[in-house]
């Protein structure tokens, strides 16, 4: 073997490690933890999980991956289940990258497999989503490889049925037969000069119909196909509930959405510049893939793997066309684009596996997890499981969904009010639920007169939980029982809740947990391996600087910007507790260069609109309202930020500066404090 082509194998298996090493991952994404908690729960046609939906019927759209998921984390808990999502990811790319060989040589490869890697850092999560990828790249094996039709029929039945009761994506497989049957047919009328369709062709219809007829094997038949199809827009992550992590907003993603981007040109520069007829199959996957980027960022991994033929052709047909326009205009070597292109693709595989490993890019991009196996324990309420499953804890909780599925896992016995079934509870579910723990009192007294729950579990990352544990508290009607940064747990003032209410020692354990928390970030951090985005010590510094505590919560934005300065809501609100320890010019500083690095969260602008009315700086606080009218939401504000934006409003007309002192701080635990 010669040694370019010798380079050219490294490059493809050094892409592929890569590929690998991106989905291996600390788990930070909730919805695993449901399907692992529906499939221990085995097959029923009432919602086994919540307690708010326990009469409604339901429409399991993943039954055999849920048992599927569930046996793995028997078998060998998170790890496993990691480690075979990741075959799964691997085992597709390779099929897909034998399905597309023809169509770029080694370099091409190696430089897909770093683009789509690359797009799937961001959004890979281990979920049925990516059996979708499985189960297309093993159609399309069968369609282009396997010549004796019957026995294509039996294996494409069998795998449509298992696609149809793992990952509600399985009318694709029909989809791909009717792709595979018009470049069938495509070809006879070139070869032939005549539009006929031939007896291959017209099998290969009644083939893609019969796919479509067995996907009725399924437990809940015909009803499956009417929910995907009245809830397509949740399903395609139109309205997803959280981004990378709960923090992810308050990070820049300028990089991810750029590298889409030109991905998208890349494309465009193939269509241009192939000299070949374009291949139906490819570019219809592609399309498709194109299509589903624009509807949602949280489809871009399906992107990655639907584009990737089309991403190895684009790179060929660009680089071939640059070879030859070098050739011409500078009278070079045709093969020195070449080498340096391989050069260059070996340089940025080991770059992007560098960053990978040493959590750089994890910490960059805003994401709770970190390179290894396992749960990322500040992401969940890990380290509260077992205050959850005492006796004397309160029946009916209220949670966010990020947590639901983790807290039924691990309190079988406990029913939770939501997880992350979004096409289960609804949109208006969501929005009542929102709306109530931001602290609009309708939408808090439908929640409180429609379920009574008497405990709330807040995840301390959530952006507005230490608005809403500040509001609680408030009130005098709930009582702070356990707050260790990752899990705030508020449980009603009532009487048969003291003992637990005055447990000093789960106060206790939640100040220990998050104290030896900090010191590991802080020594982990020294090394040149990083230690990603500490979930526990974000959630803390934002209760902390609610309870209006701005030392404690300066102690800890200080470590965030420290060793993650691209963190702007560390600097958000490092700059909010100096203000509050009356050290203004400093705190505006720090605030700025979160306006620098996310320049349209609405959550900077109001912050820095009220420490620029503060200051007496009009100019910069008419700028700040004008960045403000922007980006804000009211929907997704609590009704702190909503006075805020009446005050906004006032100011412009009456040029008064809004009170800025946020009172007292709320009673809490002695240990707490």
């Amino acid at each position: 073997m010669s040694n370019k082509k010798s380079l050219g194998l490294v490059l493809v298996v050094l892409g592929f490690l890569l590929l690998a090493l991106t989905g291996v991952r600390t788990i930070s994404s909730p919805d695993i933890f449901t399907h692992i908690a529906l499939g221990q729960a085995g097959g029923v046609s009432a919602d086994p999980l919540s307690y708010t939906m326990s009469s409604q019927p339901w429409i399991d759209m993943n039954p055999l991956y849920n048992s599927m998921v569930s046996f793995f984390w028997n078998l060998g808990g998170a790890g496993l289940v990691t480690l075979v999502h990741v075959l799964a990811l691997l085992a597709a790319f390779i099929m897909m990258l034998r399905f597309s060989k023809e169509w770029g040589g080694p370099v091409s490869q190696g430089l897909a497999l770093l683009l789509c890697a690359r797009l799937l850092v961001p959004v890979f999560n281990p979920g049925p989503g990516i059996f979708f990828m499985l189960f297309s790249a093993l159609f399309l094996t069968l369609l282009y490889r396997v010549k004796n039709f019957n026995l294509l029929a039996v294996l494409l039945m069998v795998l449509q049925i298992l696609w149809t009761n793992i990952h509600p994506s399985f009318l694709f497989g029909p989809a791909l037969i009717l792709f595979f049957a018009f470049e069938n047919w495509q070809k006879t009328r070139n070869a032939s000069r005549t539009a006929m369709v031939t007896p291959l062709t017209t099998k290969l219809f009644g083939l893609s119909v019969a796919a479509l007829l067995v996907t009725l094997i399924n437990p809940n038949l015909i009803n499956l196909h009417r929910h995907i199809f009245s809830n397509w827009l949740v399903l395609t992550g139109k309205e997803n509930i959280e981004w990378v992590s709960l923090f992810g907003q308050f990070f820049s993603q300028d990089f991810f959405n750029n590298l889409t981007r030109f991905a998208l040109l890349l494309g465009a520069g193939g269509l241009i510049t192939l000299q070949k007829r374009l291949p139906t199959m490819i570019t219809l996957l592609a399309l498709t893939g194109a299509i589903l980027s624009v509807i949602s960022p949280d489809m871009t991994h399906l992107f990655a793997f639907l584009a990737f033929p089309f991403i190895i052709l684009s790179f060929n047909a660009v680089s071939e066309y640059l070879s030859r326009t070098l050739t011409m205009v500078f009278k070079t070597s045709d093969t020195m684009l070449h080498d340096v292109l391989t050069v260059i693709t070996l340089i940025l595989i080991v770059i992007s596996t560098g960053s990978l490993v040493t959590n750089r890019t994890y910490t960059h991009i805003g994401s709770a997890s970190r390179f290894g196996l396992g749960i990322e324990d500040g992401a969940f309420p890990v380290a509260a499981a077992g205050i959850l499953s005492r006796a004397d804890f309160p029946k009916n909780i209220l949670n966010i969904a990020h947590d639901g599925g983790y807290i039924a896992l691990k309190a079988p016995g406990r029913k939770i009010f939501c997880d992350t079934r979004t096409s289960f509870y609804g949109e208006e579910f969501y929005k009542t639920l929102d709306a109530a723990l931001r602290g609009q009192p309708g939408a808090w007294k439908t929640i409180l007169s429609d379920w009574n729950p008497h405990a709330v579990v807040l995840n301390g990352c959530w952006p507005d939980a230490g608005a809403l544990a500040n509001r609680l508290i408030s009130s005098g009607v709930w009582k702070l029982v356990y707050f260790d940064g990752a899990t705030v747990i508020l449980v009603r003032n009532l009487p048969e809740y003291e003992t637990l209410i005055k447990d000093a020692s789960i106060q206790s354990q939640g100040v220990a947990i998050l104290e030896k928390s900090r010191t590991d970030y802080l020594e982990q951090s020294k090394g040149f391996v990083k230690a990603g985005n500490p979930a526990r010590l974000i959630g803390a510094g934002g209760i902390y600087l609610a309870l209006n505590r701005p030392q404690e919560a300066q102690s800890f934005y200080e470590a965030l910007t420290q060793n993650s300065p691209k963190m702007a809501g560390a600097w958000l609100g490092l700059g909010q507790s100096l203000i509050l320890q009356k050290q203004l010019s400093k705190g505006l500083a720090y605030m700025e260069k979160a306006a620098d690095i996310t320049p349209r969260n609405g959550r900077v602008w109001i912050g820095l609109f009220q420490a620029y009315q503060l200051k007496g700086d009009d100019n910069k606080a008419r700028n700040a309202a004008d960045q403000l009218n922007k980006f804000y939401k009211a929907e997704k504000a609590t009704v702190e930020q909503q006075a805020v934006k009446e005050q906004k409003r006032a100011s412009t007309k009456s040029a008064e500066k809004p009170v800025q002192n946020p009172g007292t701080a709320p009673e809490m635990p002695t240990q707490l404090k």
